[in-house]
């Protein structure tokens, strides 16, 4: 891969297209910033970014194991079924306790 030429400070920070002339470049030198058009000496230092297909990756990884265990249920989304739970509520509720629990006004119209 071809190196790149680092912009000089004052075009870095400004975020701006540099032509690296020497001592100073164009922007710094008619903005008359030619003193403090400086340039590293040192480039920076990139990130490796590993990637998903590196060889390596496998064994840093502990084995996948499933999170869930299947169970056998007729309905494909039988919802929350913890102790708040509406199924929770109605399987603890008999049409008997309904009765006496609720009183029921009938109106006749």
């Amino acid at each position: 891969m071809a190196s790149r030429l680092a912009a000089c400070e004052a075009c870095r920070k400004a975020k701006v297209a540099c032509d690296h002339k020497r001592p100073a470049c164009t922007r710094c030198a008619s903005n008359d910033r030619a003193g403090i058009c400086i340039y590293r000496t040192t480039p920076f230092k990139r990130r490796r970014v590993e990637s998903s297909t590196s060889s390596q990756s496998p064994s840093r990884l502990p084995p996948a194991q499933p999170s869930f265990a299947p169970r056998n249920n007729p309905y494909p989304n039988p919802g929350f079924l913890g102790s708040s739970s509406h199924v929770a509520i109605f399987n603890e509720i008999s049409p008997k306790t309904i009765m006496h629990r609720i009183p029921i006004i009938l109106l006749r119209t």
